[in-house]
């Protein structure tokens, strides 16, 4: 496959996902132009009858629509959340299945196109070299906060990492993130609802102790671990 075909599929994908959101938009304009935490209500409420009475159809169209989310463009927090409004604690499952199996697909993908990758990155001077602790850096890498599954993904073809190895570490980097971010959310969510119907800023304090002491310990290890291993991860920024 050629560099412009490449070009062309790539594009194609990202235009294709970017008229279904327009069009989405476009079909439902009174709904984004009437936006009030009544009109939100009442909208996620009838949503969530339709989806508790058709949930075969929901779910397979939310782990179809996620694991092309993550294949291509890889930005989880939408998904995370979309997950936990709309199935609660489920959707913690559904979330990890179809993100193991959306970077397995960019992944394969991008082993296809190996030796083209390694040649740009080369001429551009972010390929650096593991020859050794292939599955514990690149478990690391996946930690870095704020880069999108996709480019996790491409990159994971310079661990020389077999598939098996690929999902060991992205389930041993990514699933407690999950978890995690499940539960913070659903905790806001939650609380949301209990502080915009008795206005008591003490429950919104209490609730939401835990989540924020727990994703604060969690982004300083983080930063310890950028520290740490930043020498090897230094061309890739």
């Amino acid at each position: 496959m050629t560099k412009d075909l490449l070009k062309r599929i790539l594009a194609t994908v990202y235009l294709l996902i970017f008229f279904i959101i327009v069009i989405f938009i476009f079909f439902n304009k009174d709904l984004f132009l009437n936006l009030n935490f009544e009109n939100i209500k009442y909208n996620y409420e009838k949503l969530r009858t339709i989806l508790d009475n058709n949930k075969f159809i929901s779910i397979s169209l939310y782990l179809f629509l996620s694991t092309i989310w993550i294949c291509f463009v890889g930005i989880v927090s939408p998904l995370l959340l979309i997950s936990t409004l709309l199935f609660d604690y489920f959707g913690m499952l559904l979330s990890i299945f179809s993100f193991i199996l959306g970077s397995v697909l960019t992944f394969s993908i991008a082993n296809l196109f190996k030796d083209y990758l390694k040649k740009v990155l080369v001429k551009s001077n972010k390929l650096p070299d593991f020859n050794e602790k292939s599955i514990f850096l690149f478990t690391i890498f996946r930690l870095v906060p704020g880069m999108p599954f996709v480019i996790k993904n491409i990159f994971a073809i310079f661990f020389n990492l077999s598939y098996k190895q690929f999902i060991f570490a992205t389930i041993l980097a990514e699933v407690p993130q999950v978890i995690l971010y499940t539960y913070i959310f659903k905790k806001a969510i939650d609380t949301s609802k209990v502080y915009a119907s008795e206005l008591k800023l003490a429950v919104l304090t209490e609730d939401l102790f835990l989540p924020s002491i727990l994703l604060l310990i969690f982004f300083i290890l983080l930063f310890i671990l950028k520290i740490k291993f930043s020498k090897y991860f230094r061309q890739m920024s």
